[in-house]
């Protein structure tokens, strides 16, 4: 089955992905590699991925 998506679309998801992977890692790396506390209520915080952006 083809999609008709086209090499820019495919480019600019793969780097949406990229992005967002990078902003998980923002919010847990401190918590886990810097001993930062956590709790349920940062969760409100983290982040989502939204594929439209």
């Amino acid at each position: 089955m083809i999609m008709h998506t086209d090499a820019a679309s495919m480019i600019a998801y793969e780097e949406s992905v990229r992005d967002f992977h990078a902003q998980l890692r923002a919010f847990h790396y401190p918590k886990l590699f810097k001993d930062e506390l956590f709790d349920r209520d940062l969760l409100e915080g983290l982040p989502a991925y939204d594929p439209s952006s």
